[in-house]
């Protein structure tokens, strides 16, 4: 157990180039597409999202943004407080996208073939509050680092100003 990381960083490369995600940069096309959702999200930009930060349209508390597999996956993490409000953010169909501020590169979550989508959704449509929640977003080439910007789009909801965290 004690050479643990090298199989772990191994294992991130493997999932990463598995999923074959790709960015591009273009963030216009990931904004909301009503104007009813723009209002919606537009109290989420006015201020930055941190870590222990309730956001309270969505129904979620962010637990934090950080690098994760040596640096080639985004690690989203949350908790739902209100299961009606959060209701996209664990719906399959809804692909989630996180979008670099400073260059407008996308990051997907990956889906390998037999684990699928690295991210959490609600089975049923049962959503609990008593759960920490994730999402891992692809990293190829560790083009996000500690300090980034990144904003994520479920959706119509938007967080913005969210800051990676380091490992």
């Amino acid at each position: 157990m004690k050479n643990c990381r090298p199989l772990r960083a191994l294992l991130a490369v493997a999932v990463v180039a598995a999923a074959g995600c790709a960015t591009a940069p273009a963030p216009e096309a990931a904004a909301p597409a009503t104007p009813a959702a723009a209002s919606a999200s537009a109290s989420a930009d006015s201020a930055t999202t941190t870590a222990g930060m309730v956001v309270d349209a969505y129904g979620v508390k962010l637990m934090g943004v950080r690098l994760s597999g040596n640096g080639y996956l985004v690690d989203v993490r949350y908790q739902v407080l209100d299961p009606a409000k959060a209701q996209p953010l664990l719906d399959r169909s809804v692909r989630p996208v996180l979008i670099d501020e400073a260059t407008g590169n996308r990051f997907y979550v990956p889906t390998p073939p037999i684990v699928g989508a690295l991210r959490q959704t609600a089975r049923n449509k049962v959503i609990h509050t008593d759960r920490t929640y994730f999402m891992l977003f692809a990293n190829p080439d560790r083009r996000l680092q500690p300090g980034s910007n990144v904003t994520l789009y479920v959706g119509d909801q938007k967080f913005a100003n969210l800051r990676v965290e380091s490992l």
